[in-house]
């Protein structure tokens, strides 16, 4: 779903690491109500970019706007996220992990029941975490980073590791979200994946956005795996 305008936009963002740089003028635009993929092999600087779009990290130079306005600590609360899958407690229920982060995000206690039956887990409340798939342990994870309601959500490799059932899962539970009123930014290097789940993708290899737009245009003479390769090794032969 599109309903028109940007709810990210990032120009021109660089960022360095000594003398490595990991992102060179990435220019990137989500716009409002879709499923954006960022997809990219491993050490591409997904997982870099996801951290400077949740104000875990500072870039070198660029521009980054969020729901229309220049990035700051007002915009970053309308955003929700996870880079990697964040450490839960593992003796401490499900309800009790949100019963926590309620009180920090100074949202009702009654949204942490919600956001577990939303998510599936209504039934595994009361059980400890210790006990809990990884697939639930995602789940559980975007529970919390959606219990303040935002209105990007930015997940880096949220089906990393699970089996098939829990990645039906995963796509099902991301798909709906658009519908709900979050725009949802997703990175991989699982390029089945994300021509299931997104409306346009970023492509980012060796640092830069070597293509934006489509899922559809990745592919090279109807091959998306054989058009992604391309576009990763033309970037390379650039360097």
């Amino acid at each position: 779903m599109n309903t028109g305008g940007y709810e990210l936009e990032v120009i021109e963002l660089n960022q360095r690491f000594g003398s490595h740089q990991v992102l060179k003028d990435v220019t990137i635009r989500v716009r409002r109500g879709e499923i954006y993929g960022l997809l990219g092999p491993n050490g591409a600087g997904k997982s870099t970019l996801m951290k400077i779009l949740l104000g875990m990290q500072r870039p070198r130079s660029g521009r980054i706007l969020l729901c229309g306005a220049e990035q700051s600590r007002e915009t970053l609360a309308q955003v929700g996220g996870m880079v990697e899958l964040p450490g839960l407690w593992e003796n401490l229920t499900g309800a009790e992990h949100m019963a926590i982060h309620t009180r920090l995000r100074g949202t009702p206690r009654e949204r942490g029941t919600e956001e577990l039956i939303r998510f599936g887990l209504g039934d595994a409340r009361d059980v400890k975490v210790k006990k809990y798939s990884l697939g639930m342990r995602w789940r559980l994870a975007i529970g919390i980073a959606m219990l303040h309601r935002p209105r990007l959500l930015v997940l880096d490799e949220p089906t990393n590791g699970l089996d098939p059932g829990g990645i039906r899962q995963m796509r099902d539970l991301i798909r709906a979200l658009p519908e709900e009123g979050t725009t949802v930014l997703i990175s991989s290097h699982n390029l089945p994946e994300i021509a299931q789940i997104c409306d346009r993708v970023g492509v980012l290899a060796e640092g830069r956005i070597v293509y934006e737009g489509p899922v559809a245009g990745v592919g090279y003479q109807g091959d998306l795996e054989e058009g992604f390769l391309r576009l990763v090794e033309a970037a390379k032969t650039r360097e």
